[in-house]
């Protein structure tokens, strides 16, 4: 399950990815047109169970309400010494991100799925750390969070609106990933 992003946020990720800070790291970039905030990855599923899920989803979240997000800092995780994933943070009403997503895993719960443990932490992934050893990618990602140009492009916040939450269908090609949005659960205003 995840929120769609808009035009000036995947505008963003392209500008970021495009820096010679982050394009000379040995990433697998996300793709601008296909990024998404995430909020549950769920794996193979069954089409029955992806069917019960798809029929829940807006009573689920009918209460839930919009919020606004913008765009933060660079983040990595699992830390900087041992970085996997560098993303975008998101700031601004993430308390209502972290309902939905708070409404989402219980809801998913009870359905019988596994979700995620730890804390949801809101980010846009920029990209993942390709297979392989880079004994110098912990000093490259500090420098990334200290280049200029990325400092600059973070300086202006890119704001929107979280207004529904989309369940989502990945396929896995050889050109990369494309994503079928199955249902679209609206939230409240």
């Amino acid at each position: 399950m995840a929120i769609p992003l808009p035009a000036e946020v995947t505008s963003l990720l392209s500008s970021l990815q495009q820096t010679p800070a982050i394009a000379g790291l040995p990433l697998r970039m996300v793709d601008p047109g296909i990024a998404h905030l995430t909020l549950s990855f769920l794996g193979d599923t069954a089409p029955e169970r992806a069917e019960l899920l798809s029929m829940s989803l807006q009573p689920t979240l009918s209460q839930q309400r919009t919020c606004r997000l913008r765009t933060a800092n660079l983040g990595v995780f699992p830390n900087e010494r041992k970085p996997r994933v560098l993303w975008i943070g998101l700031a601004g009403q993430t308390d209502g991100l972290i309902s939905i997503h708070r409404t989402l895993t219980a809801s998913l719960q009870k359905l019988g799925f596994a979700v995620e443990d730890g804390p949801f932490q809101p980010h846009i992934t920029i990209g993942r750390v390709r297979d392989g050893s880079f004994p110098n990618l912990p000093s490259d990602i500090k420098a990334v969070f200290g280049d200029a140009e990325i400092r600059r492009l973070l300086s202006d916040p890119v704001t929107f609106d979280v207004r529904d939450v989309h369940l989502i269908r990945s396929h896995l090609e050889k050109s990369g990933p494309r994503y079928e949005t199955l249902r679209v659960a609206k939230l409240k205003p």
